[in-house]
């Protein structure tokens, strides 16, 4: 089954590169046969549809292409990464200017204009997880599946992001009171993933990790509150409550990402940030970037085979990286 499949992958790079080679994608637009555009294929919890949705959007502006966001992944499965059926497309209910942009432009089912983009793109192209390639984001159609885990993907196109992604949700009575808290102080948003991370290249962020990032944000800030987001509120605890030095922190309890864009709307809220190697807390310190927030971060973000080559991927100018061991 493996032989057949890798088979497959290769003959249809073979004919995707004969397509390129002598701009059959072109000539089958000129035709009418299907439309020009740029399609991202979408799958993940919300950060990760978050980061779909910017390469997809960095590719389409620089083609000149519209961008369709391809949610066929969600019907099948929709599961983290370790089977549970948490996952949905709610790209859409969290940030309205996407909605509004890009309400019309979701690919619902498999169709042929999928088919042609996949053969006239690079997606059976062999690229290292974790590497950067410029050549993704080339002048013509493409269907873009694969995850791009490289900051520079998205970069340029910060700017809009900030405008499309605004973290503007309505809060409860507690969450404004929690925010008027955040503002009044020197907050720092903690952010300690485990959960579906543990036990994968995921499971990066070490006691290690978050007892050093700890330290070095209270030398710059000595009377810095930490504010705790986690999806696992036992181990938190008992991490926090073991540290030598007392910390001014407080736990944002019995939320566990079920509310994800509100608790990103808090963490872009604080002063500063203390992230792991997730989406889930990088998104809110990139939107909110700026040189007088302190942003702490491992030094990789993955682990296993992929460690070393994981250096500095989502690393922004300015930002803080300490080692995990």
């Amino acid at each position: 089954m493996r032989c057949i499949k890798k088979a497959k992958k290769l003959f249809w790079k073979k004919i995707s590169e004969l397509v390129k080679a002598h701009d059959w994608d072109r000539m089958a637009a000129a035709r009418g046969w299907f439309t020009p555009k740029v399609i991202v294929r979408m799958d993940g919890g919300l950060a990760s549809q978050m980061l779909f949705f910017a390469v997809g959007y960095a590719a389409a502006q620089k083609a000149g292409l519209p961008l369709y966001l391809d949610i066929t992944w969600f019907k099948k499965h929709g599961t983290d990464l370790k089977g549970s059926n948490n996952r949905g497309f709610n790209l859409f209910n969290s940030f309205p200017a996407i909605r509004e942009q890009y309400a019309d432009r979701l690919v619902t089912k498999k169709d042929t204009s999928c088919l042609f983009l996949r053969i006239f793109s690079d997606s059976y192209n062999e690229r290292e997880y974790t590497g950067y390639y410029p050549d993704v984001y080339a002048n013509r159609s493409m269907y873009l599946d694969g995850y791009y885990a490289h900051v520079r993907y998205i970069a340029d196109v910060k700017d809009d992001l900030m405008r499309l992604m605004r973290f503007d949700q309505a809060l409860t009575g507690e969450e404004e009171s929690l925010m008027r808290e955040i503002h009044g102080t020197c907050s720092c948003a903690l952010h300690i993933r485990r959960g579906d991370f543990c036990g994968t290249i995921h499971d990066v962020c070490s006691e290690k990790y978050y007892s050093r990032a700890i330290a070095r944000m209270r030398e710059l800030h000595p009377e810095v509150v930490f504010y705790v987001f986690t999806n696992d509120e036992e181990w938190t605890d008992a991490f926090l409550q073991k540290a030598s030095d007392k910390i001014n922190y407080v736990i944002l309890r019995g939320r566990s990402e079920s509310n994800p864009i509100t608790d990103m709307q808090l963490m872009a809220e604080c002063q500063h940030a203390i992230i792991s190697n997730s989406g889930f807390s990088f998104f809110p310190s990139f939107l909110t970037y700026s040189e007088h927030k302190h942003v702490i971060m491992p030094e990789v973000w993955f682990n296993g085979e992929l460690k070393e080559k994981s250096r500095d991927i989502f690393h922004m100018p300015g930002w803080l990286q300490l080692p995990i061991d």
